[in-house]
């Protein structure tokens, strides 16, 4: 079954919640998290409960409370759905380092990403969205808030054209006045035929976008 609670040092180091030893774990900010055996995951036996989301939003993080997070992130690969939204830690630093953990051949295998109203700034979409190019589970993507401008858009690097998996992606409420830009990123979903939702509201589009 589902449960949630806090979580600490003392709870991940149970064998049943991940395979770190609670001697490499640091100490972070209580979490709130959701285990489960209700889904069949590959490699995973059914008496075990596994990580699938983690929620640490509003200002829970501090900033080693995220250095703490990204070292778990490493031990739950299993992992279904993080929610940072409203993290003022989560920067363009940490954006970059959750776009390597959605890239590579030991990456996560999120399907859902919130980091609304965390300020990752146009570097740190550029380098997460570099991981998501060629990742292959993430379908929801949420990033309303995170000031962003036009030089978010005009350097997406092609990530609509190779993605596959993607289905809702929020960019709302950050600011893309330049057409150029916004001709950017139509340009980038021409190939696309996955995406189903593009949340454009408040972005200061005007009539030339």
């Amino acid at each position: 079954g589902n449960g949630g609670g806090g979580i600490g040092k003392k709870a991940i180091s149970s064998p049943s919640s991940s395979p770190l030893s609670s001697s490499m774990l640091p100490v972070f900010s209580p979490l709130k998290v959701s285990l489960s055996t209700s889904i069949p995951l590959p490699s995973v036996p059914q008496s075990k409960k596994v990580i699938l989301k983690i929620r640490a939003s509003d200002h829970v993080l501090t900033p080693s409370g995220w250095d703490g997070l990204h070292f778990l992130l490493k031990g739950c690969p299993w992992l279904r759905a993080l929610d940072l939204r409203g993290s003022r830690v989560v920067d363009a630093d940490a954006a970059g380092q959750l776009g390597l953990s959605l890239s590579g051949r030991n990456s996560l295998l999120l399907e859902d990403l919130d980091l609304s109203h965390c300020p990752i700034t146009d570097d740190g979409y550029c380098s997460l969205m570099a991981g998501v190019t060629n990742n292959r589970s993430l379908q929801t993507l949420k990033l309303s808030a995170c000031a962003l401008t036009d030089a978010a858009l005009r350097n997406t690097g092609g990530v609509f054209n190779r993605n596959n998996t993607l289905r809702v992606l929020d960019l709302s409420y950050n600011r893309f006045p330049s057409p150029l830009a916004t001709a950017s990123l139509c340009e980038d979903l021409l190939e696309n035929a996955r995406l189903e939702v593009l949340d454009l509201s408040m972005c200061a589009i005007g009539d030339g976008g």
